[in-house]
């Protein structure tokens, strides 16, 4: 986040970043360490909650800004996370807020082996398999291209296709087709 910041500050416009996690010991790490404290926020929240508070968070973030929604939202390591504990439907949700959130989407998407590797440490941990996983409709090496198509939907386009990750997982950016 730092990084992202010391990058798009240097321009002539003011730059505000808001990082969201579930987990608020790693949110309160970051505010920990957080140097930019007037341009930098934090907040542990869950998205795939149905809580009015999660909104109002948002919304009063942006409210602060004089803004309507966010510049850009990044969503790294994040995408099967939410499909295998929230299945398919959980998963356009979460797609779909973001989409309605922001004027440009940095995606990675996660591929199905990274499902499928997930399953497998749960298996050798002793652990309950994820419950949602033998439901999903939405599966295979066409999880990807579900998940862009669910972006597409909301009237996001593909703006740049920055190649694969250390991880070999796809990097894209996408924005609303109509800005």
């Amino acid at each position: 986040t730092t990084a992202l910041y010391k990058n798009l500050g240097k321009g002539e416009e003011e730059v505000k970043i808001l990082g969201v996690d579930i987990d608020s010991l790693l949110i309160d790490r970051a505010k920990e360490n957080n140097t930019f404290k007037d341009d930098i926020s934090f907040l542990a929240l869950d998205l795939m909650s149905d809580s009015e508070q999660v909104m109002n968070s948002l919304r009063t973030f942006l409210d602060g800004l004089n803004k309507t929604r966010f510049d850009l939202i990044c969503v790294f390591s994040v995408t099967m996370w939410i499909h295998l504990n929230h299945g398919d439907k959980g998963l356009r949700t979460f797609i779909n807020l973001l989409c309605r959130q922001t004027r440009f989407l940095l995606l990675e998407p996660q591929p199905w082996k990274c499902y499928q590797t997930a399953a497998r440490r749960m298996r050798k941990l002793g652990k309950p398999e994820f419950e949602k996983m033998k439901d999903l409709e939405i599966r295979g090496p066409g999880v990807e291209q579900g998940i862009l198509e669910m972006c597409k939907e909301e009237g996001m386009v593909v703006e740049v296709e920055f190649g694969e990750t250390q991880w070999n997982r796809k990097l894209l950016l996408l924005k609303h087709g109509g800005n």
